[in-house]
């Protein structure tokens, strides 16, 4: 007779009950979902879990924090973008005239050489340089312009603030991967963790919840 006995919120997965759960999984499709559900209104200190599920609290108001960096970031830069000036546009090196084109065909390479390239060659290269220094003029007096109103909207020190929320949700993922699962609930949490990171840290996230797996299986199997 199968156990089917379903542990209430904040009670410990029996350890003979793990490895079915987790093959319940089925794969990513399944841990997203996982992730998803709604966590324990409360958990018992002797949950063998409450150190994680601390850090799943902690870490879900992190994110909180760091949304709001984030929004605050992206209303002041909306903001700011209205005010800032037209876009200079970008230089590019017009197509060399044809006759200029016929006097470099009929050059070698060493007479090419400035001191020695006919007039109208260094007439076209001198009218070359003085628009790209116009063009680099422009975009220096833009770039100014928007650093100076980006300081008067404070974007240094809220880039600043959202970057600074970013590392510390991080460092809560961290250690969470770092504390080892005793249970599912616990699991759940890492791969809710992984979810909230994305990608960059997706492999210390697997390695983490890998190694409650062997753990968790080592024990059932001497149980």
């Amino acid at each position: 007779m199968p156990n089917t006995h379903v542990p209430a919120p904040g009670e410990a997965m029996p350890a003979a009950n793990v490895s079915r759960r987790l093959a319940l999984l089925g794969g990513l499709s399944a841990a997203a979902a996982l992730a998803a559900l709604p966590r324990a209104h409360a958990t018992p200190a002797e949950h063998l879990d409450a150190e994680l599920f601390r850090l799943d609290r902690e870490m879900e108001e992190a994110e909180a924090r760091m949304e709001a960096a984030s929004d605050a970031n992206c209303r002041a830069g909306s903001m700011c973008e209205k005010l800032y000036p037209p876009r200079p546009p970008e230089w590019k090196r017009p197509s060399t005239p044809d006759h200029v084109l016929d006097i470099l065909a009929d050059m070698s390479f060493n007479d090419r050489k400035a001191e020695q390239q006919p007039e109208p060659v260094r007439a076209w290269y001198k009218a070359c340089a003085e628009q790209k220094s116009e063009s680099e003029a422009l975009w220096k007096a833009y770039k100014t312009k928007v650093e100076e109103i980006d300081c008067e909207a404070g974007m240094d020190g809220l880039e600043d603030a959202y970057n600074d929320s970013v590392d510390a949700m991080w460092q809560v993922g961290h250690r969470i991967f770092a504390t080892p699962a005793d249970t599912l609930d616990g699991i759940i949490i890492k791969i809710r963790a992984g979810d909230r990171m994305g990608a960059p840290d997706a492999n210390e996230a697997f390695l983490s919840i890998a190694a409650d797996v062997r753990r968790l299986a080592a024990a059932e199997a001497t149980s």
